[in-house]
């Protein structure tokens, strides 16, 4: 009985395990991915946040452009050539105003997650492994890889939300233009 208790008190043949330090490295690089996936909820956060401005957009320039034309319908023969114009340019800026809000909820080919397909094709080799060494530094690839193709990620989605964001602020300049100038054509309107 005691060659057993002997035998069980042996340790186990030594592998190469992680370091404190890798362990450590792994922890820092899985909470770096995790930031990604946070950052990248956020992004598509703000990509829909746009795409609903950009839609409240062509419904108030709509209105805006109905008045418009409503007012075209009251133009009169005598009417002078520098009120026509006016309207005329107001008329061109509504229009170019919805026309920015449409290109804006254009649909533009993104990147999707590093999520499901990838994973698998990427973790497939991984859960082969079993010597632990050659797991630990797949593993390391694995995290590596993951951090590289978050940031392709993230960063195609915020050029996107960019774009779709300038073609809206663009829209909007336009809608206050005319805003603006609908004004001083309903100042003179009063004081002619």
């Amino acid at each position: 009985m005691a060659t057993a208790k002997k035998q069980d008190s042996q340790p186990a043949p030594k592998t190469r395990s992680q370091t404190p330090v890798e362990g450590k490295r792994e922890a820092v690089v899985e909470k770096v991915i995790e930031s990604f996936l946070i950052e990248y909820k956020e992004l598509q956060e703000d990509w829909k946040a746009l795409e609903s401005k950009a839609q409240g957009m062509i419904a108030i320039v709509g209105i805006f452009i109905a008045g418009a034309f409503a007012y075209v319908g009251e133009i009169k023969e005598d009417t002078i050539i520098g009120e026509r114009l006016l309207l005329l340019t107001i008329i061109i800026g509504l229009v170019s105003s919805v026309i920015l809000s449409i290109i804006s909820l254009k649909v533009r080919e993104m990147f999707g997650p590093p999520i499901g397909g990838f994973l698998n094709q990427i973790t497939s080799h991984l859960l082969h492994e079993k010597n632990a060494a050659a797991f630990a530094e797949v593993y390391r690839d694995y995290l590596d890889e993951q951090v590289k193709r978050w940031e392709i990620v993230n960063e195609n989605v915020r050029a996107g939300n960019d774009v779709k964001a300038s073609y809206l602020w663009k829209s909007q300049q336009l809608l206050i233009a005319s805003i603006f100038l609908i004004s001083f054509l309903i100042v003179y309107k009063i004081f002619k």
